[in-house]
């Protein structure tokens, strides 16, 4: 009788602890494919290359009642959601994602729904432009004073829990000494600007304009 209840609680262990696959490797930083589902199939993707940590977000596109899956690597079930799912990138950049259909909640083809479905996925990476930290700034030829700046959009649609990380641009001038100065800015959104010292530490911050003199350094 003792083995007998510890196999049972064995076996609910293992209830417990979802576990799928295999997972189709797609190609790096793919983020769209359509495919088909028949009914009792279930389809497992690994969406890869990208910067772990990031949050990603993918909303229904089928013409069943779809059911989506994330999955962790080593293939166990982290949560289930029937429009819109979201997460975060695993620590090896992957998106392990499953589709099936309504409600094989265990992700093992329990389901009678079939017909095509298209895989979406906005993930909010942080774009490189080569200048997005200090330390890569944009160096200007001396006495130059405009530049044409582009900061890449912001993602929508994904939740404050886990918000995407915008564009900033580092811009350096070079200017006489002692001469004067202030910012001005034509844009479509709204800005802020900061007004760094020679070893990266930021001095201030305003939202439209900045001003001062150029120092000894003269940058």
């Amino acid at each position: 009788m003792r083995s007998l209840l510890i196999l049972v609680a064995l076996l609910a262990f293992l209830e417990g602890a979802i576990t799928s696959g295999p997972f189709t490797a797609l190609a790096p930083k793919q983020t769209y494919l359509t495919g088909s589902l028949a009914e009792g199939q279930v389809l497992f993707y690994d969406f890869n290359g990208f910067t772990p940590g990031t949050c990603w977000r993918v909303s229904e596109n089928a013409t069943f009642d779809l059911l989506w899956g994330e999955f962790a690597e080593n293939g166990t079930l982290l949560q289930y959601q029937d429009s819109v799912i979201s997460g975060t990138v695993t620590p090896s950049g992957l998106i392990k994602l499953g589709v099936s259909g309504w409600a094989d909640f265990r992700f093992i083809g329990d389901h009678t729904h079939d017909g095509t479905f298209v895989v979406n996925i906005s993930v909010a990476e942080k774009k490189e432009d080569g200048n997005s930290n200090f330390a890569t700034s944009v160096q200007l030829p001396e006495g130059q004073k405009s530049y044409i700046s582009d900061l890449f959009a912001v993602p929508t649609g994904f939740s404050s829990s886990c918000p995407p990380i915008g564009d900033v641009d580092f811009i350096t001038w070079n200017l006489p000494v002692g001469a004067c100065w202030s910012t001005q800015i034509v844009r479509d959104f709204d800005e802020i600007f900061g007004l760094y010292a020679q070893n990266g530490t930021l001095i201030s911050t305003a939202d439209s304009s900045l001003s001062g003199i150029v120092d000894s350094t003269g940058k």
